[in-house]
């Protein structure tokens, strides 16, 4: 089934795009500081979608 996902076909400056924005989104409602060891915030959380995903946010620091 997730080798089917629309998801899989996005570019990764697509993707890219989406997870700024959602570190926007979370930082605008949420504390915006956190524990760079913390793996439930923060990029961490999307590092832990899948290998891609993991590969992307670790090689971008950009989003930390």
């Amino acid at each position: 089934k997730s080798i089917l996902s629309p998801i899989r076909c996005l570019p990764i400056k697509i993707l890219l795009m989406i997870f700024k924005e959602e570190q926007v989104t979370v930082g605008a409602s949420a504390d915006r500081y956190y524990e760079v060891t913390d793996a439930s915030r923060g990029p961490w959380m999307l590092s832990r979608v899948c290998r891609r995903w993991r590969a992307l946010v670790i090689s971008n620091p950009t989003l930390w």
